[in-house]
């Protein structure tokens, strides 16, 4: 976090890379409007996957001045999951992101129309968005509730209580 210069709860993460969002030119131009705007009262930290970076390449984006805090490389996991953790919240059209983020108790803000995990959509722990142009309300409805992280830690996970793995060993040392 020190080197990408944002504190906890400063930032929102970004992670982009279906086709859907960010192959065709207009809605990923409108995507990067949104986040424009965003980044006027928030920070933005982007990690830019390839097929995003060649996306906005070829918006010529690249070429003008970035009103976003931070376009990064891509990061490795445990980089990755240290700024999702940290985020105010997270903006993804990754399907493993929102159930990392419902885990991490970071709110998620998915832009697309559906998901695979119907589970991270209780109690306001992910909202879908459609629009771009929603992005910046959706945004700041979520990372400015400052009672919304809280509320997440006190759900319970309908992914279970993470020790699946020692009740399987358990069972196989009894069977065996």
């Amino acid at each position: 976090m020190k080197r990408h210069q944002v504190s906890p709860r400063n930032y929102v993460l970004v992670t982009l890379h279906r086709p859907s969002n960010v192959d065709n030119p207009e809605r990923l131009a409108g995507i990067q409007t949104a986040l424009d705007k965003v980044s006027k009262t928030l920070n933005v930290v982007f990690p830019v996957h390839p097929r995003t970076r060649a996306g906005l390449a070829k918006l010529g984006v690249f070429n003008k001045d970035m009103k976003m805090s931070s376009l990064l490389h891509p990061q490795g996991f445990i980089e990755t999951l240290i700024l999702m953790k940290n985020a105010s919240c997270l903006l993804t059209d990754s399907g493993g992101m929102q159930k990392e983020s419902f885990m991490l108790h970071t709110p998620c803000i998915t832009l697309r129309s559906t998901t695979e995990w119907p589970e991270t959509m209780i109690e306001g722990a992910n909202r879908l968005v459609a629009k771009p142009e929603e992005i910046p309300k959706i945004i700041s409805d979520v990372a400015y509730d400052r009672s919304l992280r809280s509320h997440l830690k006190s759900l319970r996970s309908p992914f279970g209580d993470g020790h699946a793995s020692a009740r399987i060993a358990r069972i196989l040392r009894e069977a065996f």
